[in-house]
Protein backbone atom coordinates (compact mmCIF):
# COMPACT_ATOMS: atom_id res chain seq x y z
CA UNK A 1 0.00 0.00 0.00
CA UNK A 2 2.91 2.62 0.98
CA UNK A 3 4.34 2.16 -2.93
CA UNK A 4 1.28 2.68 -4.29
CA UNK A 5 0.76 5.39 -2.35
CA UNK A 6 3.71 7.10 -3.03
CA UNK A 7 3.12 6.60 -6.68
CA UNK A 8 -0.36 8.52 -6.47
CA UNK A 9 1.52 11.63 -5.05
CA UNK A 10 4.30 11.72 -7.29
CA UNK A 11 1.75 11.41 -10.10
CA UNK A 12 -0.33 14.20 -9.50
CA UNK A 13 -0.26 16.91 -12.33
CA UNK A 14 1.38 20.12 -12.02
CA UNK A 15 0.33 23.63 -11.89
CA UNK A 16 1.49 26.10 -13.86
CA UNK A 17 2.24 28.97 -12.27
CA UNK A 18 1.31 31.83 -14.47
CA UNK A 19 2.67 35.61 -14.34
CA UNK A 20 1.53 39.00 -15.42
CA UNK A 21 1.43 40.15 -18.78
CA UNK A 22 3.50 43.90 -19.85
CA UNK A 23 0.00 45.09 -20.53
CA UNK A 24 -1.90 43.88 -17.32
CA UNK A 25 1.62 45.93 -15.43
CA UNK A 26 1.43 48.53 -17.46
CA UNK A 27 -2.47 48.89 -16.21
CA UNK A 28 -1.44 48.54 -12.48
CA UNK A 29 1.03 51.22 -12.94
CA UNK A 30 -1.53 53.52 -14.34
CA UNK A 31 -3.43 52.86 -11.53
CA UNK A 32 -1.09 53.40 -9.07
CA UNK A 33 -0.17 56.77 -10.75
CA UNK A 34 -3.41 57.64 -10.84
CA UNK A 35 -4.01 57.19 -7.28
CA UNK A 36 -1.19 59.31 -6.35
CA UNK A 37 -2.35 62.23 -8.70
CA UNK A 38 -5.65 62.06 -6.41
CA UNK A 39 -3.82 61.90 -2.90
CA UNK A 40 -1.55 64.50 -3.82
CA UNK A 41 -3.35 67.49 -3.56
CA UNK A 42 -4.86 66.24 -0.20
CA UNK A 43 -1.42 65.57 1.27
CA UNK A 44 -0.37 69.12 0.14
CA UNK A 45 -3.71 70.73 1.42
CA UNK A 46 -2.42 68.67 4.92
CA UNK A 47 0.73 70.21 5.28
CA UNK A 48 -0.25 73.13 4.20
CA UNK A 49 -2.94 73.18 7.16
CA UNK A 50 -0.21 72.23 9.24
CA UNK A 51 2.35 74.95 8.19
CA UNK A 52 -0.58 77.34 8.91
CA UNK A 53 -1.50 76.11 12.25
CA UNK A 54 2.04 76.32 12.91
CA UNK A 55 2.02 80.41 11.76
CA UNK A 56 -1.30 80.64 13.75
CA UNK A 57 0.69 79.63 16.54
CA UNK A 58 3.68 81.68 16.13
CA UNK A 59 1.30 85.04 15.74
CA UNK A 60 -0.86 83.99 19.00
CA UNK A 61 2.48 83.53 20.77
CA UNK A 62 3.70 87.39 19.61
CA UNK A 63 0.41 88.60 21.00
CA UNK A 64 0.42 87.34 24.20
CA UNK A 65 4.41 88.30 24.56
CA UNK A 66 3.48 91.85 23.81
CA UNK A 67 0.87 91.65 26.37
CA UNK A 68 2.54 90.29 28.95
CA UNK A 69 4.95 92.94 28.23
CA UNK A 70 2.22 95.57 28.47
CA UNK A 71 0.90 93.79 32.30
CA UNK A 72 4.59 94.34 33.37
CA UNK A 73 5.39 97.66 32.07
CA UNK A 74 1.95 99.44 32.00
CA UNK A 75 2.53 100.30 27.81
CA UNK A 76 2.83 97.88 24.76
CA UNK A 77 6.12 97.89 23.41
CA UNK A 78 8.02 100.45 20.65
CA UNK A 79 8.17 99.25 17.17
CA UNK A 80 12.02 101.23 17.63
CA UNK A 81 13.40 102.43 20.44
CA UNK A 82 16.68 104.97 20.90
CA UNK A 83 18.11 105.74 24.61
CA UNK A 84 18.60 109.38 23.94
CA UNK A 85 15.21 111.07 24.91
CA UNK A 86 16.24 113.72 22.02
CA UNK A 87 16.26 110.47 19.38
CA UNK A 88 19.52 111.87 18.41
CA UNK A 89 22.77 110.25 17.47
CA UNK A 90 25.06 108.71 19.34
CA UNK A 91 22.84 107.77 21.89
CA UNK A 92 20.83 105.63 19.36
CA UNK A 93 20.40 101.90 19.19
CA UNK A 94 17.33 101.45 16.71
CA UNK A 95 16.27 98.06 18.74
CA UNK A 96 12.81 96.51 17.63
CA UNK A 97 9.96 95.54 19.33
CA UNK A 98 10.49 91.92 19.16
CA UNK A 99 13.57 92.64 21.68
CA UNK A 100 11.52 93.63 24.47
CA UNK A 101 8.94 90.69 24.15
CA UNK A 102 11.87 87.95 24.13
CA UNK A 103 11.88 87.49 27.68
CA UNK A 104 8.32 86.23 27.16
CA UNK A 105 8.49 83.89 24.67
CA UNK A 106 10.98 82.05 26.33
CA UNK A 107 13.71 83.64 24.75
CA UNK A 108 15.45 85.02 28.04
CA UNK A 109 18.81 83.87 27.21
CA UNK A 110 18.93 85.80 23.62
CA UNK A 111 17.24 88.82 25.60
CA UNK A 112 20.38 88.82 28.05
CA UNK A 113 23.07 88.37 25.27
CA UNK A 114 21.66 91.78 23.45
CA UNK A 115 23.42 94.72 24.88
CA UNK A 116 21.18 97.23 24.93
CA UNK A 117 24.04 100.14 25.39
CA UNK A 118 24.80 100.01 21.69
CA UNK A 119 22.88 99.73 18.34
CA UNK A 120 22.06 96.58 17.15
CA UNK A 121 24.74 96.75 14.61
CA UNK A 122 27.08 96.93 16.74
CA UNK A 123 29.79 94.54 16.98
CA UNK A 124 28.87 93.72 20.62
CA UNK A 125 25.57 92.33 19.03
CA UNK A 126 26.85 90.61 16.22
CA UNK A 127 26.08 86.83 17.99
CA UNK A 128 22.27 88.17 19.29
CA UNK A 129 22.17 89.49 15.57
CA UNK A 130 23.17 86.76 13.44
CA UNK A 131 21.04 83.77 15.95
CA UNK A 132 17.80 82.75 13.97
CA UNK A 133 14.52 83.54 15.59
CA UNK A 134 12.08 80.28 14.65
CA UNK A 135 9.33 81.68 16.00
CA UNK A 136 9.25 84.80 14.18
CA UNK A 137 9.06 83.31 10.69
CA UNK A 138 6.04 81.54 8.79
CA UNK A 139 6.49 77.75 7.75
CA UNK A 140 4.91 78.41 4.78
CA UNK A 141 7.30 80.76 2.91
CA UNK A 142 8.54 79.40 0.26
CA UNK A 143 11.68 80.72 -0.01
CA UNK A 144 14.87 82.56 1.94
CA UNK A 145 14.80 86.50 1.58
CA UNK A 146 17.83 88.23 1.36
CA UNK A 147 19.12 89.98 4.81
CA UNK A 148 21.15 92.64 5.14
CA UNK A 149 23.20 93.04 8.05
CA UNK A 150 25.00 96.49 7.68
CA UNK A 151 23.96 99.39 9.27
CA UNK A 152 23.56 103.49 8.03
CA UNK A 153 25.19 103.59 4.35
CA UNK A 154 25.29 99.83 3.89
CA UNK A 155 28.84 99.56 4.25
CA UNK A 156 31.27 97.50 5.77
CA UNK A 157 32.60 99.64 8.97
CA UNK A 158 29.23 99.61 10.43
CA UNK A 159 27.38 95.89 10.77
CA UNK A 160 28.14 92.33 9.87
CA UNK A 161 27.98 92.23 6.24
CA UNK A 162 24.81 90.12 3.66
CA UNK A 163 23.18 87.24 3.43
CA UNK A 164 21.98 86.43 -0.29
CA UNK A 165 19.36 83.74 1.62
CA UNK A 166 18.82 83.97 5.33
CA UNK A 167 16.28 82.91 8.35
CA UNK A 168 17.55 85.98 10.42
CA UNK A 169 14.71 88.13 9.22
CA UNK A 170 10.95 88.24 10.81
CA UNK A 171 7.92 87.29 8.87
CA UNK A 172 5.60 89.00 11.53
CA UNK A 173 5.96 92.93 11.35
CA UNK A 174 4.06 95.37 14.00
CA UNK A 175 1.54 97.31 12.52
CA UNK A 176 2.59 101.14 12.86
CA UNK A 177 -1.03 102.68 11.20
CA UNK A 178 -2.76 103.49 8.81
CA UNK A 179 -1.25 105.18 6.18
CA UNK A 180 -4.07 107.35 4.59
CA UNK A 181 -1.69 110.40 3.60
CA UNK A 182 0.27 108.14 0.78
CA UNK A 183 -2.41 109.82 -1.56
CA UNK A 184 -1.86 113.47 -1.61
CA UNK A 185 -1.34 113.14 -5.45
CA UNK A 186 0.26 110.40 -5.69
CA UNK A 187 -1.32 108.03 -8.57
CA UNK A 188 -1.92 104.42 -7.97
CA UNK A 189 -1.61 101.96 -10.99
CA UNK A 190 -2.78 98.62 -12.33
CA UNK A 191 -0.75 95.83 -13.11
CA UNK A 192 -1.10 97.37 -16.95
CA UNK A 193 -0.34 100.92 -15.70
CA UNK A 194 -3.80 101.96 -17.52
CA UNK A 195 -5.97 103.02 -14.54
CA UNK A 196 -4.71 105.52 -12.40
CA UNK A 197 -6.45 105.93 -9.24
CA UNK A 198 -6.20 108.41 -5.76
CA UNK A 199 -6.32 107.32 -2.13
CA UNK A 200 -9.04 109.67 -2.17
CA UNK A 201 -10.67 108.00 -4.95
CA UNK A 202 -9.74 104.46 -2.39
CA UNK A 203 -10.83 105.77 0.65
CA UNK A 204 -14.61 106.99 -0.73
CA UNK A 205 -15.18 103.86 -2.42
CA UNK A 206 -15.32 104.83 -5.58
CA UNK A 207 -12.17 102.43 -6.72
CA UNK A 208 -11.83 99.24 -4.72
CA UNK A 209 -8.20 97.62 -4.48
CA UNK A 210 -7.47 94.43 -5.72
CA UNK A 211 -4.32 92.42 -5.47
CA UNK A 212 -3.64 93.35 -8.97
CA UNK A 213 -2.75 96.74 -8.09
CA UNK A 214 0.55 98.46 -7.40
CA UNK A 215 2.25 101.60 -6.33
CA UNK A 216 4.84 103.89 -7.41
CA UNK A 217 5.97 106.94 -6.20
CA UNK A 218 7.57 107.49 -2.07
CA UNK A 219 5.78 105.76 0.78
CA UNK A 220 4.53 108.94 2.58
CA UNK A 221 5.14 109.54 6.34
CA UNK A 222 5.87 106.79 8.89
CA UNK A 223 2.34 106.04 10.43
CA UNK A 224 1.71 106.44 14.13
CA UNK A 225 -1.64 105.67 14.67
CA UNK A 226 -1.29 101.99 15.55
CA UNK A 227 -0.39 100.17 18.67
CA UNK A 228 3.65 100.13 18.17
CA UNK A 229 5.32 102.82 16.42
CA UNK A 230 8.46 104.49 16.60
CA UNK A 231 9.29 105.52 20.36
CA UNK A 232 5.78 104.68 21.03
CA UNK A 233 4.48 103.44 24.71
CA UNK A 234 0.59 103.01 24.47
CA UNK A 235 -1.08 101.99 27.17
CA UNK A 236 -4.22 99.77 26.85
CA UNK A 237 -6.75 102.68 27.83
CA UNK A 238 -5.37 104.03 24.66
CA UNK A 239 -6.27 101.63 22.06
CA UNK A 240 -10.02 103.39 22.61
CA UNK A 241 -11.54 101.69 19.30
CA UNK A 242 -10.78 98.32 21.19
CA UNK A 243 -8.32 95.63 21.50
CA UNK A 244 -9.86 93.32 19.24
CA UNK A 245 -10.95 95.63 16.57
CA UNK A 246 -7.05 97.35 16.29
CA UNK A 247 -4.28 95.63 14.77
CA UNK A 248 -1.19 94.33 17.00
CA UNK A 249 0.87 93.01 13.78
CA UNK A 250 1.09 90.94 10.97
CA UNK A 251 1.85 88.23 8.37
CA UNK A 252 4.49 90.22 5.35
CA UNK A 253 5.75 87.38 4.18
CA UNK A 254 5.25 86.26 -0.02
CA UNK A 255 6.38 88.08 -3.13
CA UNK A 256 9.73 87.78 -4.76
CA UNK A 257 12.90 87.75 -2.58
CA UNK A 258 14.38 90.86 -4.74
CA UNK A 259 11.25 93.03 -3.02
CA UNK A 260 11.66 91.58 0.06
CA UNK A 261 15.35 92.74 0.89
CA UNK A 262 15.06 92.39 4.73
CA UNK A 263 17.26 93.63 7.74
CA UNK A 264 17.56 90.82 11.07
CA UNK A 265 14.37 90.28 13.25
CA UNK A 266 16.79 92.88 16.11
CA UNK A 267 16.25 95.40 13.76
CA UNK A 268 13.84 98.39 14.67
CA UNK A 269 15.79 101.06 12.13
CA UNK A 270 18.55 101.63 10.02
CA UNK A 271 19.26 105.92 9.99
CA UNK A 272 15.53 106.96 9.61
CA UNK A 273 14.19 103.57 7.83
CA UNK A 274 11.73 101.42 9.60
CA UNK A 275 12.05 97.54 9.88
CA UNK A 276 10.45 95.09 11.69
CA UNK A 277 7.24 97.14 11.38
CA UNK A 278 5.08 98.35 8.49
CA UNK A 279 2.38 101.07 7.67
CA UNK A 280 -0.59 99.65 6.68
CA UNK A 281 -1.02 101.22 2.76
CA UNK A 282 -2.07 98.24 0.51
CA UNK A 283 -4.69 95.65 0.33
CA UNK A 284 -3.43 91.97 1.62
CA UNK A 285 -1.24 90.28 -0.97
CA UNK A 286 -1.06 93.49 -3.11
CA UNK A 287 0.92 93.18 -6.07
CA UNK A 288 2.88 96.26 -4.84
CA UNK A 289 6.45 97.14 -6.86
CA UNK A 290 9.12 98.49 -5.83
CA UNK A 291 8.70 103.02 -6.20
CA UNK A 292 12.19 104.47 -5.92
CA UNK A 293 14.73 103.47 -3.74
CA UNK A 294 12.93 101.50 -1.38
CA UNK A 295 11.59 97.47 -2.02
CA UNK A 296 8.13 97.64 0.25
CA UNK A 297 5.70 94.79 -0.31
CA UNK A 298 2.82 95.63 2.21
CA UNK A 299 1.31 92.42 4.72
CA UNK A 300 0.76 89.03 2.88
CA UNK A 301 1.31 85.59 2.96
CA UNK A 302 1.79 82.45 1.10
CA UNK A 303 -1.25 81.04 2.29
CA UNK A 304 -3.96 81.02 0.22
CA UNK A 305 -6.34 83.93 -0.12
CA UNK A 306 -4.87 86.40 2.31
CA UNK A 307 -2.93 86.43 5.58
CA UNK A 308 -2.98 86.62 9.52
CA UNK A 309 -3.21 89.36 11.80
CA UNK A 310 -2.18 89.46 15.42
CA UNK A 311 -5.46 91.66 17.34
CA UNK A 312 -4.35 93.99 20.43
CA UNK A 313 -6.13 91.50 22.55
CA UNK A 314 -3.89 88.83 21.36
CA UNK A 315 -6.20 86.59 18.93
CA UNK A 316 -5.21 86.33 15.68
CA UNK A 317 -7.93 86.09 12.42
CA UNK A 318 -6.94 85.10 8.91
CA UNK A 319 -8.36 88.13 6.56
CA UNK A 320 -9.12 87.73 2.81
CA UNK A 321 -6.92 88.96 0.10
CA UNK A 322 -10.40 90.81 -1.33
CA UNK A 323 -11.44 92.43 2.15
CA UNK A 324 -11.71 96.18 1.55
CA UNK A 325 -9.04 98.42 2.33
CA UNK A 326 -11.16 100.84 4.05
CA UNK A 327 -11.73 98.43 6.66
CA UNK A 328 -7.84 97.53 6.90
CA UNK A 329 -6.84 101.27 7.59
CA UNK A 330 -9.58 101.17 9.93
CA UNK A 331 -8.45 97.73 11.40
CA UNK A 332 -4.81 99.57 11.55
CA UNK A 333 -5.79 102.58 13.79
CA UNK A 334 -6.18 102.40 17.47
CA UNK A 335 -8.41 105.53 17.98
CA UNK A 336 -10.19 106.74 14.60
CA UNK A 337 -13.24 106.17 16.30
CA UNK A 338 -14.28 103.71 13.18
CA UNK A 339 -15.03 100.52 14.47
CA UNK A 340 -15.25 97.33 12.44
CA UNK A 341 -16.90 93.86 13.50
CA UNK A 342 -16.67 90.63 12.62
CA UNK A 343 -19.11 90.69 9.67
CA UNK A 344 -17.13 93.41 8.03
CA UNK A 345 -13.97 90.94 8.16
Amino acid sequence: MIPSAHRQLHERPHRLTRGFTLVELLVVIAIIGILVALLLPAVQAAREAARRSSCINNLRQVGLASLNYEGARGHFPPAVDWLNPNRTPPMRRDHSWIVFILPYMEEQALYDSIDDTVEWYDPKNEAPATTPLPGMRCPSRSELDPVSLYGPGNNASEGFGERETSDLNTHYLAVLGANTQLSAGIPFFCSDNTSPYTMEAKLTGTSRVTKLECIEGTGGPIANSGVMFRFSKTKMSQVVDGTTSTFLAGEAAFGEAEFQRTRPWIAGAVDKSMYGAKNLAYAVNSGARPGPARNDMGFGSEHPGGCHFTMTDGSTSFFNENIELIVLFNLAARNDGNLIDSSQR
